[in-house]
């Protein structure tokens, strides 16, 4: 593959390949294999790459990429295929030389480094996926882009009009740039839109990926932008898992999940008073729990009930916290029943 069209994925390959050369290329007498390995713990120290030892010989660097050492090719192959890493490193060290061969396990598709930003956009039209496919550009309005502009890479949640496909994210593509145009400039077929002279930022995109599994809405929830990192979607499977937050607040939603009460996280709720954003919203039969984590609540007194926990709170008594949520949840018949 050129280097034009390296992700910042491949380029992590890169990184280890040419640490491991270095290294090796300064090694003295101490050629065995206890010494090969400490000759590739200290290359990746050199790059400051974090890393783990799943057995001797085998790392995984960066929750990211795996690594082998004098082992087969097939081992490394079959370690990618039984886990959610999908490229490695494949090393065999000699005295004179040292060997490398990348494995790919999905061919030429361009993988997400895990410390990338990537940018979750809403698309409600299919023409807009046309444009991003074909044209390679997706547009966003100035006005509502999110504050870390532009993204590694962009990624694209479905609405109701793509039928099958709606609530998840299907597509994403590497940022290759943009540039500040009005919606004039962008859509001339569209002259007299009532935003024609607004500005937008043009998004250049390289080649649209599917992603497999697709990332779901389990509520069909609305969104407009999620920003989250590489590692995260990577391994997500549905929409709550992209996003970033406290450490308190991870911990709080995963608890809920595990005993039963799946909740929805920054989450817009709407009454007769007033739209509330809250930090995570338990969806039930006959209304909704909110759920705060820290900061209270601004605005008017919501007309649905409103739980309030510290991060003291979530860290030390979760079980009282997780009691709490049951208790408002039952009156309003249970949670919802996920479609």
């Amino acid at each position: 593959m050129e280097q034009t069209q390296w992700s910042s994925y491949e380029r992590l390959l890169e990184r280890i390949i040419a640490a491991v050369r270095r290294r090796h290329a300064q090694m003295g007498g101490d050629c065995s294999p206890a010494g090969y390995a400490r000759m590739l713990g200290e290359a990746l120290c050199d790059e400051n790459l974090t890393f783990t030892e799943l057995s001797p010989g085998t790392l995984v660097v960066e929750r990211t990429v795996a690594v082998t050492l004098d082992k087969s090719v097939d081992e490394l192959r079959a370690l990618l295929s039984a886990s959610n890493l999908a490229a490695g490193v494949w090393l065999a060290c000699h005295r004179a030389a040292i060997e490398v061969e990348r494995i790919r396990l999905y061919g030429d598709t361009p993988l997400v480094f895990a410390e990338a930003s990537v940018l979750v956009a809403v698309m409600t039209q299919p023409r807009d996926f046309e444009i991003a496919r074909d044209e390679g550009w997706y547009r966003i309005p100035v006005r509502s882009a999110p504050k870390f502009f532009p993204p590694d890479y962009m990624a694209f949640y479905f609405t109701r009009a793509f039928g099958d496909q709606a609530w998840s994210v299907r597509y994403f593509a590497p940022v290759r740039g943009h540039e500040l145009l009005t919606r004039r400039d962008l859509l001339p077929h569209e002259p007299h839109h009532p935003r024609a002279e607004q500005p937008y930022y043009k998004v250049q995109l390289g080649r649209l990926v599917q992603r497999e599994p697709p990332i779901v809405s389990a509520t069909w929830r609305r969104i407009t932008f999620i920003l989250t990192n590489g590692r995260r979607f990577s391994t997500a499977r549905e929409i709550n898992e992209l996003i970033l937050g406290p450490k308190e607040h991870d911990f709080l939603w995963r608890a809920l999940k595990e005993g039963g009460l799946h909740a929805e996280r920054q989450y817009v709720i709407r009454d007769e008073r007033a739209v509330y954003r809250v930090d995570m919203a338990v969806l039930c039969r006959d209304g909704v729990v909110g759920i705060m984590c820290g900061s209270p609540l601004s605005g008017s007194r919501p007309g649905f009930p409103l739980l309030q926990f510290t991060p003291e709170q979530i860290e030390t008594r979760l079980d009282q916290c997780l009691a709490a949520v049951q208790q408002a949840v039952e009156p309003l018949g249970g949670p919802k029943t996920r479609p």
